[in-house]
């Protein structure tokens, strides 16, 4: 509880480090704290199941990271993964994501031809859609919405194979859409992360803290550049990166 950079939901702990230039990483210290404690507790820790992921996006590197060793076992270095049904790559792309989603998506496809060949009507499959596929497509969509258009079209490709399965008859994409009175996947992203946003607005909501906040340059003189400039996350650090400015909580505020 002492390390200020730790996400912890349920069982499931992540600890975290930002290792400046030319520094040490400490999360080895942090790492064996960490068993320390659930030994103390009578519990224990599986190290197959604790991995490692850097992120690094230097061109020259003296950072000298050490593997992390946990009860005298090495912890996996991985280039991905998973948490809270979220996979993130170590070069922050959404591939691999994107890829998880889509496989996942379409198995389950199967059950509305299934459903259709048994002649359940078209109504009753459209919810199921909207039931188990669609919510597979939409998981954490405001954690990586700012997708390129290649991925997002990979996922609109599924709702159209879907939406072909149950009505068969429809001229096209657009015309299924006229039918059954849905938005393209991207445009329900948009509404989504507009909707998520409304409700980290309130003061009360767990995460209210991580919306932008203007901070003005005041100045006595009426500059041509004097704009007012915006900080992320707490105020601390410029929103520098175009990774940044498309993230949900800029693009929808």
């Amino acid at each position: 509880s002492d390390w200020p950079l730790h996400i912890k939901f349920v069982d499931d702990t992540s600890a975290l480090e930002i290792i400046p230039r030319n520094s040490t990483s400490l999360l080895n210290i942090v790492a064996s704290d960490i068993h320390n404690f659930a030994a103390t507790h009578n519990m224990r820790l599986n190290p197959v199941k604790c991995k490692e992921m850097r992120i690094n996006f230097l061109h020259n590197s003296n950072c000298l990271i050490n593997p992390i060793i946990l009860g005298g076992d090495v912890i996996e270095c991985v280039n991905t993964y998973k948490i809270l049904g979220v996979i993130i790559d170590k070069d922050l792309k959404w591939n691999s994501h994107i890829e998880y989603i889509t496989e996942k998506a379409c198995k389950k496809l199967y059950s509305l031809r299934v459903l259709r060949r048994a002649g359940v009507s078209q109504a009753n499959i459209l919810k199921i859609y909207l039931s188990i596929v669609r919510p597979v497509l939409e998981y954490a969509t405001p954690v990586w919405q700012a997708i390129p258009d290649y991925l997002s079209d990979v996922i609109e490709r599924i709702q159209k194979r879907a939406l072909k399965i149950i009505y068969p008859e429809a001229e096209s994409y657009n015309h299924a859409l006229q039918l059954t009175k849905l938005d393209r996947m991207d445009v329900r992203r948009e509404y989504l992360c507009i909707k998520y946003i409304s409700k980290m607005k309130s003061p009360q909501h767990p995460i209210h803290h991580l919306l932008p906040r203007p901070f003005f340059n005041e100045s006595k003189y009426d500059l041509r550049r004097n704009l007012p400039k915006f900080y992320l996350y707490k105020n601390v650090t410029y929103c520098k990166t175009k990774r940044a400015e498309t993230f949900f909580t800029f693009r929808y505020f």
